[in-house]
């Protein structure tokens, strides 16, 4: 499979994107999280990839309704293929640590997401945000 490069500019871009999405979710920072996709989004969690999530305010509950952890993402392995001008298709892999108020771990997963980005008000957004898991160890 041939991916198209974006520019380095546009691939910076977008990693920050990414990476953001995670710094977000770890300071638990939903609102700004949120304004991360486009108004009628699709979004699944990686533990849930068939429950899908749509708009901003669905987005938004989704994050302020689950069961809140002291979480950790690390994000790496980011693909990115240019189709078109304003569309850029991406794959991410993660990995989250997550436990509780007293520093003890109590879970790790490794997973990723794959997500549709596009450019709109001068802005690059997801406008898909599919998550996956590949292995769940609960301790």
């Amino acid at each position: 499979m041939s991916m198209h490069k974006p520019t380095l500019n546009i691939h910076s871009e977008i990693e920050h994107l990414i990476k953001y999405f995670a710094y977000l979710n770890d300071k638990k920072q939903y609102k700004e999280l949120t304004n991360l996709f486009t108004a009628y989004a699709t979004y699944a969690r990686p533990s849930q990839p068939n429950e899908l999530i749509i708009g901003h305010a669905d987005i938004l509950d989704s994050f302020n309704n689950r069961p809140q952890k002291i979480t950790q993402h690390i994000v790496g392995n980011i693909l990115l293929d240019q189709q078109a001008d304003d569309l850029i298709l991406a794959e991410s892999q993660i990995l989250l640590f997550s436990g509780n108020n007293s520093q003890a771990l109590e879970m790790f997963v490794v997973g990723g997401f794959k997500d549709k980005i596009v450019y709109r008000n001068h802005q690059w957004r997801f406008q898909e945000r599919l998550g996956f898991v590949n292995f769940m160890k609960k301790l």
